[in-house]
């Protein structure tokens, strides 16, 4: 039986006999037993619920013990299912009342953490660069006495507000420009981590330049303009869009080129004026015109009769001298005497208004001395530089048909017979069809080959621009030696045609000829294997005539590409290297081998391999079987192991040396042997077959019979001994558990507390499990030895009254503990200052029991009571002076219900009999009783 039976048991009794004696309500039993049964008082958090036991405990189901605290613990709960914070990144789910125990009494802490092994990293929050080191950053920093640890922030700025320079205008995304190893270094790249990259002057720019107010809330713009306004000294004319003529690296040097950047390239005297002589208004606003008229209307001497199209006459370079061209810009040319004639005999009216006539008739109408018999054509007889000269002055080439060649000796009467000239036909064949030696096969565009000039010579003719173009030797050849009867339509344009006879392939390389011969010369071949073919032809190849390879039709019968095909009484391997042939050999020499077994194959050669034939190791054709690379498949007969290891001989051997073992233990397996294990022959572990019988790596297998501890510590060996020397313990109590030796625990030997077994067993890690002998607060102080004691000496006590419900200050901290600790029962001591200081009251109770309101524990003749600010009554005026026992003048308790009408002190004092009332301060002041405020209406005496 255990000690805690005997304890239940022995309260049972104890209750059974009190029951006996005192006969009592059902009630009474029921608190009796369930106090005797609660194995101690709960925690000052679930003090409320202590009588509920159902509230944490089911009714013969221990496993629902956790479900129900997470009931209560709704967030913890939130944590474990969503996989976050301490309780959700757990690897395994342990039970609530693993770590945290409850009834060790109303001060247990039960939600313990040690602070010096504590894993930051399973928490939301991974301690990285100063913040991981223990030395810059203490636990206490970030967690308050008065949070939760989950409640501890995790922003930057809630810890380094006060380093904060920017005074919280760039928010509190500190982590965006800062990093945890050093505060003032800056990683934050504003080309890479914004749209906005800096160019030029920009880079030596600070932030707080450009970055005035807050920098998230405040949208901050990316223009020019809404920087730099100021500097703008065009006013606005141009824009916003300062960067269309700005740059970052200097301001005052525009990158603007007016050619380039708009539709309007500056020419002549344009390149040195001003931008503010044409721009004159904003851009934005309206747009700058174009036309020369615009600007200069003023210097129009024309008075606008020429039109608004200056740059017809006029040019940039210089205004005064006209560029106007009469002959290339108009449909009139002038000629004669219209040279001379001044712009405006002619130009009477603006040419916007009314278009210029051309015509002769138009200003020469007075000047017709035929008085229009001949109609108003004037041109056709008259010239420009004598309107009496008219023999001759006809010209032609103002009519449809141009007069070329011998058309210039014919008279005119030989094509005008009726002299009649509208209409006259005007093609060849219209006069010629008899000379036609075509007979109309070529079509009557006799103009396509034959010439004014000559008739018989076809000089206008291309052969090029037909299907079929002349080149090289075709160019020397007559016509009639491909037209022979003078009919071109249809002659065929393939070369067997007329080559037939030379064919000296008779017929097998096809009719396309053009493939490899050209028409420069027959005998020069174009042909390129390498390139107009998918087998290019290399080495001792290019030596080989066609006919050697190509036996049959060239293009019926498909010519085989494989060695095999020209090499197959070559091959000295009788083909048990199959028919890739190119694989080994090459085009450049049959017996140079290009192979290279490293190369081209998944099997690298090494060591003796290098050394070997290609025929020992390939002894069945590639067709047949695979070549197997196992080491077994050749060297089953060397195998001492006699097939104990398996077939992977290449883990331990080498191909340059089989008695050479390359095999790393610590490096090629999951076990690496240390020490001891060095020394060890392989056949003492490995007994049965290597791959098939797995071989046992635990302690416990081989060193059964030097277990010391009988079984009683488990299996794992490793966790305390190592392989150089079984002997020595190096196992680290406070690294590899929750419970750290220290003091007088560092020399207790392990057996002393681990009496049963290390693993099945579960050992407490309270104080109070092993120290209760020691107790002498009889169980009343809870089980938290440690609140007072430490392990060093236990008779010290380290207690800090500052972590209690009641802080010591002033004369308290020098004060004894027996002084108020009577017994060792210190939970029960009262702590309001009456309970103690009753005999020191020299006010009788009149001031109530609540003597901290008005003294401290530094010194208790302090007076620091503001009446005017602790209360709701104000002394002023007369009330000043009184002494407090004027109106506090009987005992009152811990509250003071003294009333503050005035009524309550000064009833004998009213005049009125209460006809006015309680509220005299309606009318009377606490200065003077006998003054009366002013618009009391009451009369003054």
């Amino acid at each position: 039986m255990t000690s805690w039976a005997v304890t239940v048991f022995r309260r049972l009794i104890i209750i059974g006999v009190a029951l006996t004696c005192t006969w009592d309500t059902g009630r009474a039993w029921a608190d009796g037993l369930e106090s005797a049964l609660m194995p101690g008082q709960v925690i000052q958090g679930h003090a409320k619920w202590e009588d509920d036991c159902a509230k944490c405990h089911k009714r013969f189901d221990k496993t629902a013990q956790s479900r129900l605290c997470l009931d209560c613990h709704k967030v913890i709960r939130q944590d474990v299912e969503r996989k976050e914070r301490f309780h959700g990144r757990q690897m395994e789910q342990r039970e609530c009342k693993d770590c945290h125990s409850e009834h060790k009494g109303r001060t247990e802490q039960i939600a313990w953490i040690n602070e010096s092994i504590f894993d930051h990293q399973q928490t939301d929050f991974t301690l990285r660069g100063a913040h991981a080191d223990s030395r810059k950053a203490e636990c206490k920093a970030c967690h308050k006495p008065t949070l939760k640890y989950r409640e501890a922030p995790s922003d930057c700025l809630s810890c380094h507000k006060k380093d904060d320079k920017h005074k919280d205008k760039f928010g509190e995304k500190c982590a965006e420009c800062h990093t945890e190893n050093n505060w003032k270094e800056i990683v934050f790249a504003h080309d890479r981590d914004t749209k906005y990259p800096l160019l030029g002057k920009h880079k030596m720019t600070k932030c707080e330049r450009c970055h005035i107010g807050h920098l998230h809330k405040e949208h901050l713009k990316t223009d020019c303009f809404s920087c730099h306004k100021k500097d703008d000294y065009h006013k606005g004319v141009f824009g916003q869009i300062c960067a269309s003529c700005h740059t970052e690296t200097d301001w005052k040097m525009p990158s603007f080129d007016h050619d380039k950047d708009t539709k309007y390239p500056l020419i002549g005297k344009h390149k040195t004026t001003k931008c503010e002589s044409c721009h004159k208004t904003p851009v934005a606003q309206s747009k700058t015109p174009t036309v020369c008229y615009a600007c200069h209307k003023e210097d129009d001497k024309h008075e606008g009769a020429f039109g608004q199209q200056c740059e017809s006459c006029h040019a940039e370079r210089d205004w005064k001298t006209s560029l106007f061209d009469h002959d290339q810009n108009t449909t009139y040319p002038l000629r004669g005497k219209h040279k001379t004639t001044k712009c405006d005999r002619c130009h009477k009216v603006p040419s916007t208004k009314e278009k210029t006539p051309t015509t002769c008739f138009a200003c020469h109408k007075k000047d017709d001395a035929h008085e229009q018999g001949l109609g108003d054509q004037c041109e056709r007889c008259h010239a420009e530089q004598s309107w009496r000269e008219t023999q001759g002055r006809f010209d032609h080439a103002k009519t449809r048909f141009r007069l070329l060649g011998k058309h210039l000796d014919a008279g005119c009467k030989d094509c005008h017979a009726d002299q009649r000239y509208i209409p006259t036909p005007i093609e060849c064949n219209a006069c010629h069809s008899k000379v036609d030696v075509h007979k109309g096969a070529l079509g009557k565009q006799c103009e396509s080959c034959h010439s004014e000039t000559r008739w018989k010579a076809a000089d206008r003719f291309d052969h090029d621009k037909t299907r079929f173009p002349i080149h090289g030797g075709h160019m020397i050849v007559r016509c009639k030696d491909c037209h022979a009867d003078q009919r071109y339509r249809p002659t065929p344009s393939n070369c067997y045609a007329c080559h037939k006879s030379d064919d000296k392939h008779h017929g097998r390389f096809s009719e396309k000829c053009e493939l490899c011969h050209t028409d420069r010369l027959w005998d020069d071949i174009t042909f390129k294997h390498n390139r107009h073919t998918k087998y290019p032809i290399r080495g001792l190849h290019e030596k080989v005539r066609c006919g050697d390879c190509h036996k049959g039709q060239l293009y019926k019968d498909k010519t085989p590409t494989a060695c095999s095909a020209c090499h197959r009484r070559e091959d000295i391997h009788n083909g048990v290297f199959g028919e890739k042939c190119e694989s080994c050999h090459s085009e450049k020499g049959w017996k140079l081998s290009t192979f290279d077994h490293d190369r081209d194959t998944k099997y690298v050669l090494f060591g003796r391999h290098m050394e070997v034939k290609c025929e020992e190791c390939h002894t069945l054709p590639t067709a047949q079987g695979k070549t197997p690379t196992v080491c077994l498949a050749c060297h089953r007969k060397d195998d001492p192991h006699k097939d104990q290891y398996g077939d992977k001989c290449e883990s331990c051997h080498i191909a340059k040396s089989w008695k050479h073992s390359m095999f790393d233990h610590d490096r090629d397996t999951p076990y690496p042997l240390r020490d001891m294990h060095r020394s060890v022959r392989c056949q003492n572990c490995h007994k049965g077959r290597l791959y098939k019988d797995k071989t046992p790596t635990a302690c416990q297998i081989c060193h059964r019979k030097d277990d010391a501890h009988k079984g009683r510590f488990g299996v794992r060996c490793e966790t305390c001994h190592k392989e150089m020397k079984w002997k020595p313990v190096l196992f680290d109590h406070d690294r590899l558990t929750r419970y750290p030796l220290r003091g007088r625990h560092v020399v207790t030997n392990c057996e002393r507390c681990h009496t049963g077994h290390l693993y099945k067993d579960k050992l407490s890690t309270d104080c109070y499990s092993c120290h209760q002998k020691d107790d002498k607060h009889d169980g009343q102080e809870g089980r938290r030895c440690e609140a007072c004691h430490t392990e060093e000496r236990w008779r010290e006590v380290v207690f800090d009254h500052e972590t209690s419900a009641f802080p010591l200050r002033g004369a308290h901290e020098i004060a004894p503990c027996n002084k108020c600790h009577d017994k060792p029962t210190f939970k029960d001591t009262p702590s309001s200052c009456f309970s103690c200081h009753e005999k020191e009251d020299i006010h009788k109770r009149r001031l109530g029991t609540g003597c901290q309101a008005c003294h401290n524990a530094r010194n208790w003749k302090l007076w620091e009571f503001d009446h005017n600010t602790r209360t709701r009554f104000i002394l002023d005026g007369a009330h000043e002076a009184l002494d407090c026992y004027a109106c506090h003048n009987k005992p009152a308790g811990k509250r003071i219900t003294t009333s503050g009408a005035c009524m309550a002190c000064h009833r004998k004092e009213d005049r009125h009999e209460g006809g006015f009332g309680p509220q005299c301060d309606r009318c009377h002041i606490t200065a003077a009783w006998k003054t009366v405020k002013p618009g009391s209406a009451i009369p003054r005496k």
